[in-house]
């Protein structure tokens, strides 16, 4: 049941590392980013950082651009939806899976 509809995204691209391509798209859903930082692996220095833009689209983009520059070649979709997943948020998984497919 873990992920069901990373099944139907080819494996290629759930290993792909850039996020730049989706990065508007998943911004848009990514409202709850302090909640899922956590489980990103950020530090709350980087938290901090994220928060000085004061607006909330851009709090939205830095804190996947953050975890892109922090995990660099290891920061694919693959960890992406399963951070997501331990964050329990669902809802963005199934976007990331969409925007995948």
């Amino acid at each position: 049941e873990e992920l069901l509809c990373l099944r139907a995204v080819p494996e290629e691209r759930l290993d792909r590392v850039c996020l730049d391509d989706h990065l508007l798209e998943l911004s848009l859903v990514f409202t709850d980013w302090q909640g899922v930082s956590p489980f990103l692996g950020l530090s709350e220095t980087e938290e901090e950082e994220i928060e000085k833009h004061h607006s909330a689209r851009r709090q939205r983009i830095n804190v996947l651009r953050t975890w892109q520059a922090k995990f660099g070649h290891r920061g694919t979709y693959r960890r992406l939806s399963e951070a997501l997943w331990r964050a329990q948020r669902v809802h963005l998984i199934d976007k990331l899976c969409s925007l995948l497919t």
